[in-house]
């Protein structure tokens, strides 16, 4: 948890619930006068839900604030899955990328992709890609809804980062999530006609507390889904389980690209990166609702 304000060098933190403290230790990793970094960590004992984290100074008033003790497990298939990766592969360098969905639609790691410790078990990182290439017409998804998620860890770096996209011969480029040189999170569809549908977001520098919000390349672990709704006709980007911005469908936007011809079906990249971990990948046909998507980020309490 990071924790930005003022006189916040070595403070005091606790967890309760209901006023009882609760069996949670904060191991403070940095702190200074405007910014603390707690690491919580919850005995298995500790009752799932909601809890309030209490920061407290001597010769200062308590300061309190709400957080949820949730389970915490991989993305899980559910009917709607597309595909799913895990990404556990222990194998530097080429190696199957294994498919958790129903349609077994296995990845291939390029060679200078590695294993890495992911958010879940492994990752993956380095500076080549995971694809499947031919999903036999499952990523075409025309005018279906459908959502595109993943983990990801990132350090900074002064070019845009593509993270997760659908790809076809013919058209190129059909749908990417892209990590900004600025931190930030963008996202974009490309219909048939060549329409770009896209939405994304800024960071701000908030001088108060002298950090900037919407900002991913912070070296820990985001959860980032990009959600096309052809019901509402919305894109949605979530980042951490929250809708951080959204787009209406333009007029002229008709089917995703990739329909043209069963030629040239859709298929699926993760670009690796040496400064970017990967974890836990998930394409879905349905625009999954922002209760699925805390799900994702939260687990189950």
């Amino acid at each position: 948890i990071i924790i930005n304000g003022y006189n916040l060098e070595n403070i005091n933190v606790q967890v309760v619930k209901d006023g009882q403290p609760l069996n949670v230790s904060a191991d403070l990793i940095s702190t200074s006068y405007r910014q603390t970094v707690v690491k919580l960590t919850s005995d298995s004992s500790v009752p799932l839900g909601f809890a309030q984290v209490v920061v407290s100074k001597a010769n200062q008033p308590a300061q309190s604030f709400q957080i949820r003790i949730a389970e915490l497990n991989e993305l899980v298939t559910d009917n709607d899955t597309v595909l799913l990766w895990h990404l556990n592969e222990t194998t530097n360098g080429s190696t199957t990328v294994f498919d958790s969905g129903g349609l077994a639609l296995h990845g291939s790691a390029s060679s200078s992709t590695t294993a890495q410790p992911g958010r879940f078990g492994n990752g993956r990182s380095g500076s080549g890609s995971i694809s499947v290439t031919n999903a036999f017409g499952a990523l075409n998804f025309g005018a279906s809804s459908f959502t595109v998620e993943g983990w990801f860890k990132a350090t900074a770096s002064s070019s845009n980062r593509r993270l997760l996209y659908l790809y076809n011969s013919y058209r190129g480029e059909a749908m990417n999530i892209t990590l900004d040189s600025s931190g930030a999170l963008s996202g974009r569809v490309v219909s048939t006609g060549g329409v770009n549908w896209q939405v994304g977001m800024v960071r701000t520098f908030d001088p108060q507390t002298g950090y900037w919000s919407n900002r991913f390349d912070d070296n820990y672990w985001h959860h980032v889904a990009l959600v096309t709704d052809r019901t509402a006709n919305k894109l949605r980007l979530y980042v951490d389980g929250v809708e951080r911005a959204s787009a209406d469908k333009p007029g002229n936007f008709d089917l995703l690209s990739g329909v043209e011809s069963s030629s040239y079906p859709n298929g699926f990249y993760v670009d690796t990166h040496l400064s970017i971990i990967t974890d836990e990948v998930r394409v879905s046909i349905n625009a999954l609702s922002a209760e699925r998507i805390s799900q994702s980020v939260f687990g189950y309490d």
